[in-house]
Formats: structure tokens, C-alpha cells, sequence
């Protein structure tokens, strides 16, 4: 009986084989991974540092491909789809006279209700005007999610050879937040996901508004793994975009000083507004002593859009956001499905609201009132 038993010298031999044996393989292991991870992570950096990022910005944060075209089907209306053509003319313009001859010349600029890509060209809002006031010459460049540094950076490149006599001026709510980038980063996943150009201590500086900048920026993995959670986040967030819209407009609405008390609550806010008037500056400086006229989609002009208005002496006006939100309110749907962009119908009223107003003040360069240009590109004191 006793020889069937192990030795207890032997059971101790055999364990201290065992734990040798374990110990080399994890010493082993540990060695391999280690290897690995650092191999890894150079090979990361040297990729990230060589290889084209997933956000990499133009002079504006991102552009419009001049003289081109694209089309889609947009969801105009519920059960309702509709193919929409663009075409865009040079430096990436909706709107680019070939011969405007001695027309007057007029600049209309915004983001993407001026870009408008939910219609087909000749169906914009401003395609309105240009019926309205045939004998105008209109130039225009919208672009989805610009902010208002990028909208006058696209003004101050382009204002030399068009030489407007009048500027139309679409501003949205959210372009407070695309002027501040403390701000931007915090309406994320709803922000737009490019690296955007923010004015900062009186110099233009580019950043990408999404978490971990700098991560994505020295990392090839993060920057493409973090780009697949972007989309993740967007997608699962604009699947109630429309509810999203529709709550805020009406609050905006029936609370004329909702936005007053969030700008008590937010800190951003109010240096996001303060960086808006300076632009506001920086436009009325660049466009000397010609009309601007200044708009919002579908929101009742809010105490920071009047601020705006007498920073840049902007000829500012609710009566387009005054009767869009009146719209809005209604049976009429005015904005395409699950967004919070006009439709068709919305573009039409809006366009005709516009053309009632402007010939209810003499016209948007009334006869007789041809400006000319002081030339000199602005300076900073």
C-alpha cells in the first residue's frame, strides 16, 4: 500500500519543476508582449505621424468642390421623396455670374440653409430673390456647418472680385457654438465632426472638437477607432433629430429669454457670443459702409442677435424667423423629415417672405445706392 504512494520528496521536486517551468513561460510571455506593445505602439506613432489623419482641414476647416455636381433622393415630407440635384460653380459657390455685366451685385452667405443641398438649384430661397429682383447679379456660398470665422474667411478671399453692393447675411443659432471651441466640443455628437478654424487671441487656429483630440492626432489606431465610434454616436443621436429640433424651437419660441437664462448657466455661451461680435467686427470692417442684411432661419430674434446686429451694424430683421416660426407652428410641414433643414415648401416660403420684405424697404440695393470699395483688407489693431 505504501508504494503506491509518492514520495513526499518527489511531490516537492515535482512542483517546483512545475513552478520553474510556469515561471519561465511567463517571463517568456511577458517578454513577447511587451515586445509586442512596443512594437506596436511605434509602429502607431510612426503611422500616425506619416499617415493622412481622417481630419485633415483645408484653409476653411473643410470645402465645397468647385464646379461640381451631386445628387440624392431627400425625404421632402413624410411618404414623399424627392431627387435633388446641386451643382456648384467656382470656388465652391451655389451662385457664380459668369457676365454679371452693371448689375448690382449681391453676396448672400451662411452655412447649410445657404448651401441648401435639400433642394435642387433653382429651388433654394434665394432662387426666389433672383426672380423677385431680376436685375441683380447674386453670388452665393453656403456651406454645412460653417461658422461665421469661416463664412468670413470665404467673404474676405472673395469680396475683392465680387465687390458687392449688398450683403445677405443667414445666421444660425448654432454658429455661436462653431465660433467657440469649448463650446463646439461640448454639443458633441451633434457638432460636426471636422477639424474647424476657431479665432483665438486674434489669430485663426485650427482644432477638431471631438474627444481626445490629441490622441487621434499622434495615434493612426485611435484616430480610426475613435472615427468608428463618431459615427456610431451620430447615427444613434440623429435618429431623434427631428424631436430634437421641434422641442427647441418651440421653447425658443414661446420663451423669449430661454436663451438669456442658458447663457447665465453656461460659461461658454456668453465667451462664445463675445467672439461672435468680434467677427461681427472683423465683417462690417472688410465690407466698409454697404448693407448687411442679417437673418435667422425659423427662431425669434433672441437680445445676442440684436447684440450681433449693432456689433457689426447689421441691418438685422425677424421677418423671416417671425413668420417661419408662425409656419413652423402650423399644420405646414416646412422641414424635411427627421432634420432640421427647410423642404421644399419651407425654401418657398421662406424665399417669398424674404422677397416681400425686401420690396417693402425699396429693394436690397435700392437705385441710386451703388457702393464703392475701400480695397484695403483688414487689419488687426
Amino acid at each position: 500500500m505504501a508504494g503506491s504512494c509518492h514520495p513526499p520528496g518527489k511531490i516537492r521536486i515535482a512542483c517546483t519543476v512545475f513552478k520553474n517551468l510556469l515561471c519561465t513561460y511567463l517571463k517568456t510571455f511577458t517578454y513577447i508582449a511587451t515586445i509586442s506593445i512596443v512594437l506596436f505602439l511605434c509602429a502607431d506613432l510612426l503611422l500616425g505621424r506619416f499617415y493622412p489623419k481622417i481630419h485633415t482641414p483645408t484653409k476653411y476647416g473643410w470645402s465645397l468642390a468647385p464646379n461640381s455636381k451631386k445628387s440624392r433622393a431627400v425625404h421632402d415630407t413624410k411618404g414623399n421623396y424627392r431627387k435633388v440635384e446641386n451643382e456648384y460653380f467656382d470656388h465652391g459657390f451655389k451662385r457664380w455670374p459668369k457676365d454679371p455685366g452693371d448689375k448690382p451685385r449681391v453676396l448672400i452667405i451662411g452655412d447649410s440653409f445657404t448651401e441648401m443641398d435639400y433642394v435642387s438649384n433653382g429651388e433654394e430661397w434665394y432662387a426666389y430673390l433672383e426672380l423677385a429682383f431680376p436685375d441683380i447679379a447674386f453670388y452665393v456660398f453656403g456651406a454645412g456647418g460653417y461658422g461665421t470665422l469661416q463664412e468670413y474667411m470665404v467673404m474676405d478671399d472673395h469680396f475683392d472680385t465680387v465687390m458687392p453692393d449688398a450683403v445677405i447675411w443667414l445666421f444660425c443659432d448654432n454658429d455661436y457654438s462653431n465660433n467657440y471651441y469649448e463650446r463646439d466640443k461640448r454639443e458633441y455628437p451633434y457638432n460636426n465632426h471636422f477639424v474647424r478654424p476657431y479665432w483665438e487671441d486674434n489669430a485663426i487656429v485650427y482644432r477638431l472638437p471631438l474627444p481626445y483630440p490629441q490622441l487621434r492626432t499622434y495615434s493612426f489606431s485611435a484616430d480610426r477607432l475613435l472615427h468608428i465610434y463618431d459615427n456610431i454616436r451620430r447615427k444613434i443621436a440623429s435618429q431623434n433629430w427631428a424631436k430634437f429640433i421641434q422641442m427647441w424651437v418651440e421653447s425658443q419660441n414661446k420663451r423669449p429669454f430661454a436663451k438669456k437664462q442658458y447663457a447665465r448657466r453656461d460659461q461658454y455661451m456668453s465667451k462664445a457670443i463675445n467672439v461672435t461680435k468680434l467677427l461681427a467686427r472683423k465683417i462690417r470692417s472688410r465690407a466698409g459702409d454697404i448693407p448687411i442684411y442679417f437673418f435667422t432661419p425659423y427662431v425669434k430674434f433672441t437680445s445676442e442677435n440684436r447684440s450681433i446686429c449693432e456689433a457689426g451694424n447689421f441691418r438685422g430683421s425677424d421677418a423671416l424667423s417671425e413668420q417661419m416660426a408662425k409656419l413652423l407652428m402650423s399644420s405646414i410641414q416646412l422641414l424635411v423629415v427627421n432634420d432640421g433643414h427647410w423642404n421644399y415648401s419651407g425654401n418657398r416660403h421662406a424665399g417669398e417672405i424674404l422677397s416681400e420684405y425686401f420690396k417693402s424697404i425699396g429693394g436690397i440695393v435700392p437705385s441710386g445706392q451703388r457702393h464703392r470699395y475701400d480695397h484695403q483688407r483688414f487689419e488687426q489693431d
